[in-house]
């Protein structure tokens, strides 16, 4: 509320405005009783759901939390109401929240919104006391803010109660002593009503309304003020001896409104700045939003042959880098011949010679010495070595992209060879001293070995481990890059001549006559000079038109370049150094410490931790430390039995088996095959090209500036890591290959996959729990949630919106905070109770179904064939151990370690190895590599959900049972929250739930890594199959120290054998054996089995991820023994940081190599360069060439109708224009030319969209012609030409369901049908118009014209209306209810069960039908006990969802109906009286039982044949209900179904069904089966389904009166009808599919409802939704597609693109969606 002063306004205008989401409401009152109603209509959450984001919360911040009641509905969005009047002295504004509400934490969230330091807060005390209440909360909030006021109302009742004193401490106390804190009490006493006894006056409040009547507004306010001033008066006598009044509790407010106008000039010049600053801000924001626009309107504005010039450029820039040596051959234009460019065809000497010399020219700090990998000398004995051992191509001189790869290569290789700086003993000490303060509080020597590795390259001069070489590696790529690129658009001229021939065709002539006078000056020389010829004028003018256009093609070129040059330059900047942060300006963030731009984190190769602080670390993905990098199995060859893969396989043999087969005698080779694949190449097993030489034996070793000694490897074991990380693996098999070896390569790919994540997993776990209970951590967290859980402060912004902010703090101490030190301390130790403590075992069943990993018992035999005596791991050693706390946690990661290694495959089939053969690469047929890496991909991809899942729950079942007992079993804990309540809850509670959310982040901030770790590991190098060299057990160094059994001394050995030994054996020589499981049947359905690794290969490889702590403790704590030299650790400890260091480098190399490889694939493939020309800058072709585009655009598109004569630049004018004109040009573009029309929002003529004129009016109805336009898309996709047509011949239908005359027909001839001869005379239901119509009970026949014209009509003899006696009579139908759940009462009062049947039939022969549906019969219906259920609902506080409602599948329906011997006496009595009972009434009657579960079957069939005659009585509820009944109840009377069906087939009764009577008629007919009358009913509610679908807001959860009539109730209130939701789509698609009902009408309407879904998916309120309908919706979708419906793949290809496809699934829905995605696939 703001108070305005307006000398010329007498009386009081109050100017409200309301805006919520797409509403807005405007508008002046001059009475307060308007803005009362206004204020009252948007504070309606039941009339008004929307407009309360609490009831249309997101599905995903709303998961967890209790649904909110619309009774409990709160909404933060204020009600604007502005004052203005003459008398108003100072301006105010006013903001005035709800007050708090006990329970409901969306008041105290609003509250807090508004408590910030600007902002001047008055807080009014009620009744609460401040143990329990609200305002001591509000209270902590407010001590940050310098303009308080609190106010004590109801102050006689609370200083009677001695109450305003402990309200002041309580104050106090949260306010942390402030001085100026004042308690302002006031009583106003009860409000004036006419005839309310209490009321005294001169005491109470007036009679406000009619002193404003009579006086106006402005004499309240005085009399208000009068008042108050009167009452503080009385409080200061009343309570003059309790001394309750001082200078800090002081009665009345005067005080108050005096503060009021002070505080309106409080820091005015402050607030001028600040909005001076928001002004800024606000045009910087809209400029950078402009020139975004602009960038994109210059896109969209592409000119054909200028995009057609960009794409071919790009397409010949592709072409030129993925080249031979020839096509590097220059053209010449001029000539017409090819020459060789020699300069750009370099060996890699030359490429780092070239490097060193650009940089020292452009004045790099570096020396010469400091621009190679180490030094030039260590740098060619590397290269050296490389090329004469593994085939490095250091001397070839190449160039384009095989020169960027074979950079990588020696990227690679240098860190292989990559020396150690020896580490000092000083720094050993310190890390002895550090020991004991690792992840999970355990003594962690690996941990400290590997600081101390990594410490080795953080002093300034070495600046840290692997950046150097990062670096020189972006060095050399920008150079072979910045050469490449220049070749390639140097060669454009000449392979790109058409495309600019095409161009300059569009602007070359134009540019010529104006950019060139020489036209007017040589038509003036020839007036003037005689003797030049015409010819020799057209020589010139071709000669300079000539000149201007090689001097636009170098123009183009030259943008061309830049364009790429600045592409490669993102490119690789944002690889290597990471990308910048941006304001919302688009400006880079600088940082105000280090004075340098902000760079995001791990965003790229080179980021280090704390990278943008003055002391970053070391790069952000070296540590934790991966343990497989000490050694892996290598998987290039497997032991596999041919014939056994075959036996147990239901592939069966692709064609070329089958032809091999026939012509080699396959079966026979394979019996006498070995049981190995000896497919491959002997020295695929890596056997060494090359012998043994001493030279291998050396080590490259590295003179430091500082005289640091530095160590390595022997060559040859950094040889044999450079062969493993880089050696390509090539498939020993065709494309054409059967399944069957297809299942060997690709469990070679998913094993190495596998490997890789466990590693990272096993590298990530442990700091992942010490950061569970890391007490400054959970503390933090806890304490931002404590104020606000994110409260919003609202601060009006110049453009009118909304500004949230974060504010307020908390007490320093506060019992939850203490509380979390205990927790954390609980979790931490190894304290449990008893009763927690479990085995894996009693784990997986306490927790669920859903705790079972992926092929739980698969997972059983794995594990049973384990030797726990020999794999001593955390995991294996204890799963049979009862455990809790931090150590059952600890078991279950490592236990996630083994599940990861151990995942089956399954086998590829027949399909899917088909599909796998298409590529959509370059060349469409998929090679080996590519068909392995998807059919891998897809699978790692679903053992990697299914398996994370199954942890999260494993872990949430752990952690829920640790924090319960935590917070429950220590007395201290419990005792300081019991009585501690936080934003409505109690502490215990509260607390309770915020580490959950703690966990939550933790948890999913870990496998979010993972799954990055997992993301980095593509595209797929299918070098990781050959493994990792076993850096723990093999020796490094000739000199090695041997450690002693004793665990105390080492020995110092000469390892020369072992490493010869090592280089003569074959890298691949062992190979590990697999293991198939067959089907469970050979059926196709059964699956094709699932094949693994053998368990000893799985064992083998878990082992390697295993720390070998006791032997790193032993060495890490030996003395210094034989240092390299002195003052450095000994060579023991050297040896053992070797190890980590190569480590560590090994891992630089697996994690470099994909991302480089991306950066290439983003360097020269087609698409990445097409988007860069397109954006560049550099080539703004409108600043040159737009004009001249635009004249010939216009006269080639209108060269001859004068009707276009229209100006295109003009034709710009707005978006209505264009707007107006989408229904109608989708027509008329197919034609390929325009028509005038009439503009549908205005009525206006014009030509489409052209000429500017005739809608320069039309600005209005955006929205409006949007939704039109889809709407008419829809109509005419839909054929709704169709449905008008059929609707014109009806009579409108009814806006109410029937008028009153129209219902007083109905019901006479009801009660008096006419009889003509065997012919019975009746009227259909007034909502399908009150008509005639004749039914023959002989014939069974039912017509809507007079069969025969007999004057002599006979009115239809009814029985005579039943009689109720005594007291069965004298009882209402509450007191019936509850006597007929209480049979003790029913046998007091003696009221048999035939008794109270009598009454039920009476009650439902004497109702008269208005109602249209059950909401009225609930009301006689005694035999269901809804009272008793809403009764219990409201006590236990349920909510009635669409779950679960009266009848979800969680309820008792039995438990609300009546006994059984009751319903049997109704249906004995019952079908006597069918003739009485209306047939509306009978149908719910039949409802009863059905919902009871009742079987009366007899009674039905009787209720069938009676209902044949009279189908078309019954409203649109009663029909559908009819056939719903009769579906459940499992009856099959066939007449009464085809009956029913003929008559829903009636176009006037369709066009009035509802949402749920589609739903219903669905399920009946569903059951029902298919047959010539379901599909012709079918087919018709598919064509009129659509229209309740395209024209729905999806946002509103009732359809619009035009479009469906309301129900009316008995009481004469009006229901609109619910529209369609997601789970009701569901039903009706699910009985389209399994009917399998495949028409054009049906498809479309699944397309309708596919759109309706999309829509509601992304815009419905969540109380509109249920858990997991999309993906129910899309599993039905592709039931459609595997049954061969045309349109349902395209539809289904939407479905997946939506990101809420799979949000509260649960898992079984998501695992039936997988299964039918997948055969949806094989199926298309």
């Amino acid at each position: 509320m703001t108070l305005t002063p307006d000398p010329e306004r007498e009386k009081v205008l109050f100017r409200t405005k309301f805006q919520k989401n797409d509403y807005t409401k405007e508008e002046d009152f001059t009475s307060l009783a308007d803005v009362a109603n206004l204020v009252r209509n948007v504070n309606d959450p039941r009339g008004h759901p929307e407009w309360f984001d609490c009831l249309n919360m997101d599905r995903d911040a709303y998961r967890g939390q209790s649904m909110v009641r619309p009774d409990d509905a709160f909404d933060e969005t204020p009600v604007y109401v502005q004052l203005f009047h003459k008398d108003i002295d100072c301006p105010m504004r006013l903001v005035d929240v709800p007050g708090l509400s006990r329970g409901n934490r969306l008041t105290t969230r609003i509250a807090l919104s508004f408590i910030k330091p600007d902002n001047a807060v008055i807080l009014v005390i009620g009744k609460d006391h401040p143990n329990n209440g609200g305002f001591p909360h509000l209270a902590a909030a407010m001590r940050e803010c310098s303009r308080t006021i609190v106010v004590q109302n109801f102050a006689n009742t609370k200083i009677q109660d001695n109450q305003v004193t402990e309200n002041y401490n309580a104050l106090y106390e949260k306010m942390v002593g402030r001085t100026d804190l004042v308690l302002y009490c006031i009583d106003y006493g009860l409000p004036y009503e006419p005839g309310l006894p209490l009321w005294q006056e001169g005491y109470d409040q007036q009679d406000w309304h009619k002193i404003n009547k009579e006086q106006g507004l402005q004499s309240v306010r005085r009399a208000m003020v009068q008042h108050t001033e009167m009452r503080a008066k009385q409080l200061q006598e009343r309570f003059r001896d309790s001394q309750v009044f001082s200078n800090v509790i002081v009665p009345g407010i005067d005080l108050v409104r005096k503060k009021l106008n002070e505080f309106q000039f409080h820091d005015i010049d402050g607030h001028i700045s600040r909005l001076q600053e928001e002004l800024k801000r606000q045009i910087a924001k809209r400029k950078a939003e402009l020139e975004r626009a602009q960038i994109r309107v210059k896109q969209l504005q592409f000119p054909p042959e200028w995009d057609s010039m960009l794409a071919s450029f790009a397409g010949t820039v592709r072409k030129y880098l993925d080249a031979t040596h020839a096509a590097t051959e220059l053209y010449d234009p001029s000539t017409g011949s090819t020459k060789e460019d020699d300069s750009i065809l370099w060996t890699s000497d030359e490429e780092a010679k070239r490097v060193a010399k650009n940089a020292l020219d452009s004045n790099d700090k570096h020396d010469e010495e400091g621009l190679s990998w180490f030094t030039g000398e260590v740098d060619r004995k590397v290269v050296s070595l490389l090329t004469e051992y593994c085939g490095f191509e250091s001397e070839l001189r190449i160039a384009c992209i095989r020169s960027w790869q074979r950079l990588v290569d020696e990227f690679t290789g240098m860190l292989s060879f990559a020396p150690m700086p020896c580490v000092p003993a000083s720094l050993h000490d310190m890390a002895k001293m550090r020991v004991g303060t690792g992840q999970s509080g355990q003594l962690n020597f690996t941990e400290e070995t590997v600081k101390v590795v990594v410490s080795l390259g953080e002093d300034p001069k070495h600046r840290g481990l692997v950046r150097p070489l990062v670096e020189q590696l972006e060095r050399r790529m920008r150079l072979l890059v910045e050469r490449d690129y220049r070749s390639a658009v140097a060669s454009l001229e000449g392979r790109c001549q058409e495309v600019l021939k095409a161009f300059f065709e569009l602007v070359g002539q134009e540019d010529v006559e104006e950019l060139s006078d020489a036209g007017t000056e040589d038509h003036d020389k020839t007036k003037i000079n005689p003797w030049v010829t015409p010819r020799e004028l057209n020589h010139k003018k071709s000669s300079k038109a000539e000149a201007r256009q090689k001097e636009m093609t170098r123009s183009i070129l030259s943008g061309v370049l830049k364009a790429l040059l600045n592409h490669a330059d993102v490119v690789i900047s944002t690889t290597l150094q990471g990308t910048i942060e941006m304001d919302s300006n688009g400006e880079a963030v600088i940082d105000t410490v280090t004075q340098r731009p902000r760079v995001n984190e791990r965003s790229g190769i080179m980021v280090r931790v704390d990278e943008n602080t003055t002391s970053p670390g070391p790069l952000h993905w070296m540590l934790p430390f991966k343990f497989n990098n000490s050694g892996q199995l290598t998987l290039r060859k497997l032991l596999f039995n041919e014939r056994k893969l075959l036996r147990d396989s239901s592939q069966g043999l692709g064609w070329h088996a089958k032809i091999k087969r026939k012509r080699q005698g396959f079966l026979k080779s394979i019996a006498n095959a070995s049981n190995c694949c000896d497919k491959q190449e002997d020295d695929d097993a890596g056997r060494p090209e090359l012998g043994w030489s001493r030279k291998l034996i050396e080590e490259i070793g590295l003179h430091m500036e500082d005289g640091t000694p530095t160590i390595n490897c022997s060559n040859a074991v950094n040889l044999r890591i450079y062969r493993l990380c880089t050696e390509d693996y090539e498939v020993p098999m065709s494309p054409n290959a059967p399944p069957h070896l297809y299942d060997v390569e690709v469990l070679k790919l998913l094993k190495a996959l596998q490997f890789e994540i466990a590693a990272s997993w096993a590298s990530m776990w442990r700091g992942m729990l010490q950061e569970l209970t890391d007490k400054d951590k959970v503390r933090e967290f806890v304490q931002s949630c404590l104020v606000t859980e994110e409260m919003q402060d609202y601060a009006v912004k110049l453009d009118g919106l909304i500004d949230r902010q974060t504010s307020g703090r908390i007490a320093e101490r506060d019992p939850t905070l203490e509380a979390v030190d205990a927790v954390c301390g609980w979790l931490s130790g190894s304290r449990a109770l008893p009763m927690d403590m479990l085995t894996t075992e009693e784990e997986v069943k306490r927790a669920g179904e859903e705790a079972k990993w992926p092929d739980h018992q698969a997972f059983i035999d794995v594990l049973s064939q384990v030797d726990a005596k020999k794999v001593k791991t955390a995991f294996m050693a204890n799963k049979n151990t009862k455990l809790a706390g931090q150590p059952s946690w600890l078991r279950l990661c490592d236990e996630f370690v083994f599940v990861i290694l151990q995942l089956n495959m399954k086998r590829v089939t027949n399909e899917e190895l088909s599909m796998a053969k298409a590529s959509a690469g370059m060349m469409s047929a998929a090679g080996q590599q590519e068909m392995i890496a998807k059919l891998a991909l897809h699978r790692m991809s679903q053992l990697n959900m299914h398996s994370q899942k199954v942890f999260r729950k494993r872990f949430n079942f752990l952690w829920n049972r640790d924090v319960s007992t935590a917070l429950t079993a220590m007395e201290g804990v419990a005792q300081s929250l019991r009585n501690c309540m936080k934003n409505g809850m109690n502490g215990a509670e509260w607390l309770e739930e915020q580490l959950h959310a703690y966990k939550d982040k933790v948890i999913l901030g870990t496998l979010k890594a993972l799954q990055e770790k997992f993301d980095g590991l593509f595209p797929v190098d299918f070098a990781i199959l050959n493994g990792r060299f076993p850096l723990n057990s093999q020796k490094l160094r000739k000199q090695h120290f041997e450690l002693q059994p004793d665990g105390r001394t080492v020995r110092q050995k000469d390892a020369t054998q072992e490493i010869r030994d090592m280089w003569l054996t074959p890298r691949y020589e062992k190979m590990q054996s697999v293991m198939v499981s067959a089907p469970e049947t050979k059926s196709a359905s059964s699956g094709p089995g699932t094949i693994q690794l053998s368990v000893d290969g799985t064992i083998s490889a878990y082992e390697n991820l295993q720390e070998q702590r006791e032997r790193v403790e032993q060495i890490f704590n030996l003395p210094c023994v034989d240092p390299p030299r002195p003052d450095y650790a000994g060579g023991a400890f050297q040896e053992l940081c070797l190890k980590f260091f190569k480590g560590i480098h090994v891992d630089a190399i697996h994690f470099c190599r994909p991302r480089l490889k991306a950066m290439m694939a983003n360097l020269y493939q087609e698409e990445h360069l097409r988007r860069a020309l397109q954006e560049s800058p550099a080539l703004d072709y409108l600043k040159d060439f737009g004009g001249h585009i635009l004249e010939k655009q216009k006269t080639r598109t209108f060269p001859q109708d004068p009707r276009c004569n229209v100006d295109l630049v003009e034709g710009r004018r707005g978006l209505s224009t264009l707007l107006c004109v989408i229904p109608l040009a989708v027509r008329q573009v197919r034609r390929r030319h325009f028509r005038c029309f009439r503009c549908m929002v205005c009525g206006h003529s014009g030509v489409s969209g052209l000429n500017k004129r005739p809608y320069s009016r039309c600005n209005r109805g955006t929205k409006t012609t949007i939704a039109a336009s889809r709407r008419s898309v829809s109509s005419t996709r839909l054929g709704r030409r169709r449905l008008a047509e059929a609707s014109r011949s009806l009579p409108p239908m009814s806006k109410d369901g029937g008028t009153e005359e129209e219902f007083e027909e109905y019901w006479k001839w009801f009660q008096a049908p006419q009889c003509l001869g065997p012919w019975v005379e009746r009227r259909t239901h007034p909502q399908v118009s009150v008509l005639p119509y004749w039914y023959n009970a002989e014939t069974q026949e039912t017509v809507f014209e007079a069969p025969v014209k007999d004057k002599g009509a006979k009115v239809l003899p009814l029985p005579e209306p039943l009689e109720l006696e005594g007291l069965i009579a004298e009882l209402s139908v509450k007191e019936l209810r509850a006597k007929l759940q209480d049979p003790d009462e029913l046998s007091r009062l003696k009221l048999t069960d035939a008794m109270l049947a009598r009454r039920a039939v009476w009650e439902y022969e004497t109702f008269i039908p208005r109602v249209l549906s059950w909401h009225d019969y609930q009301y006689n219906t005694f035999w269901f006990f809804i009272e008793e259920r809403e009764s219990k609902s409201k006590g236990r506080r349920e909510k009635r969802d669409d779950k679960r409602g009266y009848f979800g599948p969680q309820s008792d329906n039995q438990k609300l109906f009546a006994h059984d011997s009751f319903f049997m006496e109704v249906a004995a009595l019952a079908s006597q009286r069918f003739q009485k009972i209306h047939p509306i009434n009978l149908v719910y009657m039949l409802w009863t039982f059905t919902r009871a579960g009742v079987q009366a079957t007899d009674f039905f069939n009787l209720a069938a044949e009676h209902f044949c005659g009279l189908l078309p009585s019954l409203d649109r509820c009663g029909l559908c209900t009819l056939v719903w009944c009769y579906s459940r109840q499992r009856i099959r009377h066939t007449r009464l179904f085809e009956q029913a069906a003929q008559e829903l087939q009636r176009t006037i009764r369709v066009r009035s069904l509802a949402p749920r009577n589609f739903q219903n008629t669905m399920i009946a007919y569903r059951w029902y089966g298919k047959g010539q009358e379901t599909e012709a009913l079918t087919q018709k509610l598919a064509q009129w389904l659509p229209r309740l679908l395209d024209d729905h807001d999806e946002r509103k959860p009732k359809l619009r009166k035009d479009v469906m009539f309301s129900y009316t109730c008995r009481d004469g209130s009006e229901v609109p009808a619910d529209a369609f939701r997601i789970n009701g789509l569901n039903v009706i698609a699910r009985g389209f599919v399994y009917l399998d009902i495949c028409t054009p009408e049906v498809e479309d309407c699944l397309a309708s409802m596919t759109d309706y879904v999309i829509r509601s998916a992304g815009r419905s309120p969540v109380w509109m939704r249920t858990d997991g309908d999309v993906c129910i919706f899309a599993t039905i979708v592709a039931e459609a597609v595997v049954k061969g419906w045309t349109k349902a793949p395209a539809l289904l290809e939407k479905l997946e693109a939506q990101p809420s496809l799979r949000q509260g699934a649960r898992p079984r829905e998501l695992s039936q969606l997988e299964t039918a995605i997948e055969k949806a696939k094989m199926a298309v």
